[in-house]
């Protein structure tokens, strides 16, 4: 399969904009960005600084091994785990309270 994937008309469903891709593509696409073993997380408040959260999320979620940790758009943080069990960590529970400290 070629690395390289063609670039996708817009198309509308129920009147919003939508690309498609084929299974395949989204593979590949996982593969080349690392993310299979990825986890995108939401904070309902805002988000707590990139450095606090660095710290606070392998602490805080009993991670044992290197993460990869960004902020995306609009509240959401994503997690590169370098190993399947801190993976499974993540997506075994609902929900993860990160407590920032020197907060009232």
């Amino acid at each position: 399969m070629s690395s390289s994937i063609p670039i996708k008309p817009i198309v509308y469903l129920h009147g919003e904009p939508t690309v498609r891709f084929e299974k395949k593509e989204v593979e590949v696409m996982i593969h080349q960005q690392n993310l299979n073993l990825a986890v995108i997380g939401k904070f309902s408040h805002g988000w707590p600084e990139i450095g606090l959260l660095r710290t606070a999320i392998p602490k805080q979620c009993g991670l044992k091994a290197e993460v990869n940790i960004g902020l995306l758009c609009d509240r959401h943080v994503l997690i590169r785990c370098t190993i399947a069990e801190d993976y499974d960590t993540l997506m075994s529970r609902q929900t993860f309270e990160i407590k920032e400290k020197n907060k009232t």
